[in-house]
């Protein structure tokens, strides 16, 4: 099992961490969401196989959230006893641990201040920095949802289509069962080889299952499917 991480090489089989298992996205779907924002994966999305190692993880623990990259390991503020506070209103402690990777994020980008120039006057409201990260969250629903529609309007995707289609372009009895055999080729996605190395980014990772499924039935000409899904025929 690789570590889902960016820029890190960590596998089960040769690192003697521990290996955590990604948040349900139903069960825990704040705390998942979390995480992926966290993780920042442009190329791929997590499928519940998915893992992160302790090494991301201050103190090794899970409840920490993933927070220690490559890309922020010389940026983050050395460990320090946390300022006392006031007690928040509840509607305010309920939000928090939904900003809390915004809130890491601007700890990492911040330059660091010597500890005998630092003032918790310069510290902006705890409301304020809420706000912020909620306005950045909601910028980020607002693309994926964008990317999804537009994806949709101009490719030929399975996820838009009755059981009746797929069964009639890939020869599977349900689209139940085409997504049961989705998910088993996802426990091997790390594995996946493509031609010349490629990395196939334009098709979502159904769809490429359903191209194969099509190919095999149909025997399309690699013209024809990429006609259908919009991209070229290298892809295909």
């Amino acid at each position: 099992m690789h570590c889902f991480a960016p820029d890190c090489n960590h596998q089960s089989e040769s690192h003697c961490c521990q290996f955590f298992l990604f948040p349900n996205p139903v069960k825990k779907k704040e705390e998942n969401r979390r995480w992926v924002r966290l993780l920042r994966r442009d190329d791929r999305d997590p499928n519940k196989y998915s893992k992160v190692c302790s090494c991301h993880f201050k103190d090794g623990k899970k409840s920490n959230d993933p927070t220690i990259f490559e890309r922020n390991a010389n940026k983050l503020f050395p460990s320090q006893e946390p300022p006392v506070q006031k007690k928040k209103k509840p509607d305010s402690e309920a939000k928090l641990p939904a900003v809390k990777d915004i809130l890491a994020s601007i700890s990492a980008t911040t330059p660091a201040e010597s500890s005998e120039t630092q003032d918790e006057s310069t510290t902006p409201p705890t409301e304020q920095i809420i706000f912020e990260a909620e306005l950045h969250l909601a910028k980020l629903e607002l693309s994926s949802q964008q990317d999804t529609i537009q994806y949709q309007k101009t490719h030929y995707s399975v996820s838009m289509m009755t059981s009746e289609v797929i069964r009639m372009e890939a020869g599977l009895p349900t689209k139940e069962i085409f997504t049961i055999v989705v998910d088993y080729a996802a426990k091997y996605r790390d594995s996946i080889s493509y031609y010349c190395g490629w990395k196939v980014e334009s098709i979502t990772f159904e769809d490429q299952i359903f191209i194969t499924l099509m190919k095999l039935r149909q025997n399309y000409t690699n013209t024809h499917l990429a006609q259908l899904f919009s991209c070229s025929v290298g892809t295909i």
